[in-house]
């Protein structure tokens, strides 16, 4: 039986300094980077880590904390929880359309009857029921 260790963990403070985005790990003399791009500030923060503490680069977590004007933070919020929402909603779509399509031609109506009663393909009805049995099948 496999036992998870426990990884080290750094926080990293993130702000906007000019055109830079400035990353500081907390407790951590000398960790302080700086890009143009936060999207490259992870792997240059995990590459300072590892120099500093001669460790590997994906061998610890990382906890992040980036400054942002209130505004832009609520807009941020507002988003994320909007995605949530969304992707609950796609996936209920999609279980509703996987039933629908299997009750549709369980009652012996064709796909192409199928796909009219639910507006979408008679394609799109197959890849769905075939999706279905797959995973049936997979199990």
């Amino acid at each position: 039986v496999a036992r998870q260790v426990n990884r080290a963990s750094y926080t990293v403070n993130v702000a906007r300094e000019g055109r830079y985005w400035v990353a500081s790990v907390d407790g951590v003399r000398g960790s302080a980077v700086e890009t143009r791009v936060l999207g490259a500030l992870e792997h240059e923060v995990r590459d300072g880590l590892a120099l500093l503490l001669d460790i590997e680069p994906g061998s610890f977590d990382i906890s992040w904390v980036i400054e942002l004007p209130d505004a832009a933070r609520q807009a941020l919020e507002a988003f994320e929880e909007a995605r949530t929402r969304r992707r609950a909603a796609e996936d209920a779509y999609e279980q509703s359309m996987r039933a629908a399509a299997d009750k549709l031609t369980q009652a012996r109506l064709s796909l192409r009857d199928t796909a009219a009663l639910m507006d979408i393909s008679h394609q799109r009805v197959q890849q769905v029921r075939s999706a279905r049995h797959n995973k049936s099948v997979d199990a």
